[in-house]
């Protein structure tokens, strides 16, 4: 496998405490925000400031798989506006692909 041929998933896989909504984004690892105003926006589809890759996925969901580049990308997980506490949250990039021969990815 080459790394090109590698794809990605993102899951919401944990949420410790009272959460209402949330969703995880894979996004650049430059984004020092996703969204301005509330979340998600009174209508509309949600605009993010920043390129996302997968998301949004909600808790306990698995986006589709795609295929990225190699890198580094940061995993952003935004609370609905109406989430009225701090909560500890997991999520993961899954990568795939066939692998034969080579080391790690």
């Amino acid at each position: 496998m080459t790394y090109d041929d590698a794809q990605v998933d993102l899951a919401f896989s944990r949420v410790e405490g009272r959460v209402t909504e949330a969703h995880a984004w894979l996004t650049t690892l430059e984004c020092g925000r996703l969204f301005e105003g509330n979340y998600p926006p009174g209508s509309g589809i949600p605009a993010p400031l920043c390129t996302t890759y997968l998301g949004p996925v909600a808790p306990g969901e698995i986006s589709p798989r795609r295929k990225l580049a190699p890198g580094t990308y940061r995993i952003w997980v935004q609370a609905y506006s109406s989430q009225p506490e701090s909560v500890r949250v997991g999520a993961d990039v899954g990568i795939w692909g066939e692998r034969c021969g080579g080391t790690g990815f």
